[in-house]
């Protein structure tokens, strides 16, 4: 039962890892990234929200 919660909670943890790792190079506050480089990972983030839904089969179908 052990080895099944891990398995499963194994999407979700890495999940939250590269959101906290997304975050803390995106923050202005840790300066690792340029103001042009997060404009353009910003412009790259918008287009990929934008164009990646029609790519995806509806569920109902």
């Amino acid at each position: 039962l052990w080895k099944l919660f891990i398995t499963a909670l194994m999407p979700l943890l890495k999940l939250l890892l590269l959101t906290v790792v997304g975050t803390f190079v995106a923050l202005q506050r840790f300066n690792i990234l340029s103001k042009s480089a997060r404009k353009h990972l910003n412009i790259v983030s918008s287009f990929v929200s934008v164009v990646f839904p029609f790519f995806i089969p509806p569920f109902w179908s």
